[in-house]
């Protein structure tokens, strides 16, 4: 069965001695300065963050585009003062999930590769993925050159502002915890990040990732998949361009360790969901990237790949 904290028998106060509250369930003065220090980390994760709302792209995944889109324009310009010189800075991008019809909260943060204006107002831009992180609170809108009193508002209202404007939207964001590391701090809300006399709220709210081993099994069984798939895409003639698949895994890098088994889910999702689209599997970033746990993002990856090799080897088609 998954591994469960134990909530504590009555909410544990500061300076508590220990030695009685150890027969009784109570936490020691370790196990309080271990909690503190995980929740300072997770203060250290919120972030404020440019966002724009395009396309549900993945850690490693590279994206080339041009656009006149003069709020995206304007928020690149605003990285790059950012940066002070060091690179072209990074901002996050949201996606949309076409299945919920809805624009998501979660998303991954890119750093700028290549960002040219052209004569006509158009930018050329390559992006990377870098990690992922989810908005806390609501985001705003900045207008450039202004420093203005935040005035947050619902997704989807500040988006819209920004269509034929140079506003750009703004939010505080969440990274989520190192990828693959096993029982590390979910990602958490507004009230969560504040220490407050509600110290059992907050041990409830940061319950590790379950069944660690269970994770690397199915995480281990991956790589035969990803090996198949890889095989019936050139075999089969899938590829829409020659070697596409191969400068495909090129810019995702290495398959990831089995012992990072969120970080080879991700992985795998890049890789049967690339950009541009390879058009062989169900579109599951959004799903993975909204994955509240290890264990839902291979469960996630393992039935995307599993269907996507049923259609391309003929026993089950899905378009």
């Amino acid at each position: 069965p998954p591994l469960r904290c134990q909530r504590p028998k009555r909410p544990v106060r500061m300076g508590e001695e220990a030695g009685g509250e150890e027969a009784s369930g109570g936490l020691s003065d370790a196990d309080i300065s271990g909690l503190l220090a995980r929740v300072s980390a997770a203060k250290d994760r919120v972030q404020t963050l440019p966002v724009c709302v395009l396309d549900a792209t993945l850690p490693r995944q590279r994206l080339e585009f041009a656009t006149a889109d003069k709020s995206f324009s304007a928020l690149l310009e605003h990285c790059k003062q950012k940066a002070g010189g060091e690179g072209l800075g990074r901002f996050g991008m949201l996606g949309v999930d076409r299945a919920n019809r809805m624009m998501m909260r979660h998303g991954t943060e890119l750093e700028i590769l290549k960002a040219e204006w052209q004569d006509d107002g158009t930018v050329a831009v390559e992006l990377v993925g870098i990690r992922c992180f989810q908005l806390v609170g609501d985001p705003w809108l900045q207008e450039p050159g202004l420093d203005e009193e935040p005035t947050p508002a619902p997704l989807s209202t500040v988006a819209a502002a920004t269509e034929d404007s140079e506003k750009f939207i703004i939010a505080r964001i969440e990274y989520a915890a190192d990828a693959g590391q096993e029982g590390s701090v979910p990602l958490l809300s507004d009230a969560m990040v504040e220490m407050s006399a509600e110290s059992e709220k907050i041990l409830n709210d940061l319950v590790g990732e379950a069944d660690e081993q269970a994770n690397i099994q199915i995480s281990t069984e991956l790589e035969a998949m990803v090996d198949t798939w890889c095989d019936l895409v050139v075999q089969k003639g899938f590829e829409r361009q020659p070697g596409q698949v191969a400068r495909i895994i090129r810019d995702l890098g290495d398959l990831p360790a089995a012992i990072k088994p969120y970080d080879r889910a991700m992985w795998v999702a890049a890789l049967i969901n690339p950009l541009p689209a390879l058009g062989v599997a169900m579109e599951i970033r959004p799903a993975v990237l909204q994955a509240t746990s290890t264990a839902d993002a291979l469960a996630v990856v393992t039935s995307g790949i599993l269907s996507s090799i049923a259609h391309l080897n003929g026993s089950k088609p899905l378009f």
